[in-house]
């Protein structure tokens, strides 16, 4: 601890004073601590606060670039409007998704789990009179069930497509796959449907 002389008053005085005690008077040069430590905790806080909002938008940048690039084929389902993002579905044979549910369901599981698919060479085997789902597959049987893929209807719009549709049509189906197992089969979100061409 030292001591300073007032350049008002000429009073000596501890440096570590805030002010002059004769005169009261600023001290200038002193190390007044208190100040300087809010001022490194609140500069340290900022500088935290800012990295990390960068580390999070890069990282979610990162990752909708790498889940656009792994993606192969189709996106005619896809809704733009009203601000949504593009899905982007990868086309996925039905007869190769039975024959894996067939071998291991647990690959089929992570093969095909949580992606959007559009789904080629399925056959209406059922359709629900109450509007919520349909059932379809390939010539391949599955081994446990015989529909391995039951796909939900949510929405007028998807329900009025449906209507359109018969047993035994051969369709090609946008969804989103929600759950995959050996005696459950792939159940999926149906996004979008068309009788096939």
């Amino acid at each position: 601890m030292g001591m300073k002389k007032c350049e008002e008053c000429g009073q000596e005085y501890s440096d570590r004073a805030e002010k002059c005690p004769r005169c009261g008077a600023p001290n200038n040069t002193g190390s007044n601590k208190k100040g300087k430590f809010k001022i490194g905790c609140l500069a340290a806080v900022g500088i935290f606060v800012a990295i990390a909002l960068i580390a999070s938008c890069s990282s979610s940048s990162n990752k909708n670039t790498s889940s656009s690039s792994s993606s192969t084929s189709s996106s005619s389902a896809s809704s733009k409007s009203s601000g949504q993002k593009e899905v982007i579905y990868e086309d996925a044979n039905i007869e190769d998704m039975v024959h894996l549910l067939n071998e291991n369901a647990l690959s089929a599981s992570d093969t095909y789990k949580g992606k959007d698919l559009k789904i080629i060479g399925g056959k209406i085997v059922d359709i629900d009179s109450d509007g919520k789902y349909i059932a379809i597959r390939g010539k391949t049987r599955s081994r446990s069930i015989g529909s391995p893929v039951l796909l939900g209807l949510k929405g007028d719009d998807i329900k009025e497509q449906v209507k359109s549709l018969k047993l035994g049509d051969q369709v090609t189906a946008w969804c989103h796959i929600t759950n995959v197992g050996e005696t459950t089969g792939y159940r999926a979100t149906l996004k979008k449907i068309e009788a096939a061409k």
